[in-house]
């Protein structure tokens, strides 16, 4: 949590947890398997916490269900979760056990103004059991 400018987020029933910037408001979805964080311009990073239970491969989840996302090799985020980015660095999927971690930025208008910030939270996510 450098210099204060970040605090967790964490679901303790599904056992992950992510670093956020402090002034973003969080909005959880339901069955806590997602959840939004909103910066006060509106712009915002979604997190989405999706079951795999065929325990497929991410390149295979990724070709089976979004196979228009075109993903560049990324091996790994600061605490070794597996995962790759788009090749527009906008969304990052992080594999744990049977769960893919989605995380996604979609910018309102051109350029992206998170995307760094986006890279933080994704290096962040961690698993605790």
């Amino acid at each position: 949590e450098p210099a204060g400018l970040a605090q967790k987020y964490s679901s303790p029933s599904l056992g992950w947890e992510i670093l956020y910037p402090r002034s973003w408001v969080v909005n959880p979805e339901a069955g806590e398997r997602g959840v939004v964080f909103q910066a006060g311009d509106g712009e915002a990073i979604k997190l989405l916490m999706v079951e795999n239970l065929e325990k497929q491969e991410l390149g295979a989840w990724l070709a089976q269900h979004y196979p228009e996302a075109q993903v560049s090799s990324w091996t790994s985020n600061k605490v070794s979760l597996a995962g790759f980015a788009t090749q527009d660095g906008r969304t990052i999927y992080l594999v744990s056990g049977t769960n893919i971690f989605a995380l996604s930025y979609t910018p309102p208008a051109e350029p992206p103004r998170y995307l760094r910030t986006l890279e933080m939270m994704a290096n962040s996510l961690a698993i605790r059991e």
